[in-house]
């Protein structure tokens, strides 16, 4: 009787901590401009996941990412979430060029460059393969990698169709002069 009693308790903490099976969240950020300044303060790339609502795992395509992808977003990167069903989340959406309002885009450690970007859902393994690589502290970004969508199993490639991405490249609000909203001198990307 006491062990089935033990049993239940233990059952409702680990669900109540989290333990249900999905993948265990980042610390996210919610503000551009606060992300942009840990980026800079903490020399840790930019991962920006871009989907509608509450959940960032509706990027994944399997439904939810596993802990491994929460673990190393957790560990590596500054993360920001951006809800594309609000005004400000479907500008910063379109400014990425995420025409559903559901991606992800990943800078390198100054958050100057995009390192990845892909827009849609994500598998678990194709959103683990680039955090690796974009995480991986002598990485040099020269193109934007990103994952055909396509293919059931796609290898990441590369493009060279995208710009480097200056200061305030990811702000919707930069259009010239100094930005309120990341602290740029301004200048969208396009």
């Amino acid at each position: 009787m006491r062990t089935s009693t033990f049993g239940i308790a233990l059952a409702g903490l680990m669900a109540a901590a989290g333990w249900a099976g999905a993948a265990e969240a980042p610390s996210w950020v919610n503000d551009y401009r606060t992300a942009r300044e840990r980026v800079s303060q903490e020399q840790k790339p930019l991962a920006v996941i871009v989907a509608p609502g509450a959940n960032w795992e509706k990027v994944a395509k399997e439904g939810q990412f596993n802990d491994e992808i929460g673990q190393k977003l957790r560990r590596d990167f500054v993360c920001l979430y951006v809800d594309s069903t609000t005004p400000e989340g479907r500008k910063l959406a379109d400014a990425l060029e995420l025409p559903k309002g559901l991606g992800v885009v990943v800078s390198d450690r100054t958050g100057e460059l995009q390192a990845f970007r892909h827009a849609g859902e994500l598998s678990s393994g194709d959103l683990a393969k680039a955090l690796v690589r974009t995480a991986d502290p002598d990485l040099v970004v020269r193109t934007t990698a990103t994952v055909a969508s396509e293919a059931p199993k796609a290898p990441v490639t590369t493009q060279s169709n995208y710009a480097p991405v200056s200061p305030g490249a990811f702000c919707p609000t930069c259009s010239g002069g100094s930005c309120p909203t990341c602290g740029s001198g301004g200048g969208r990307r396009r």
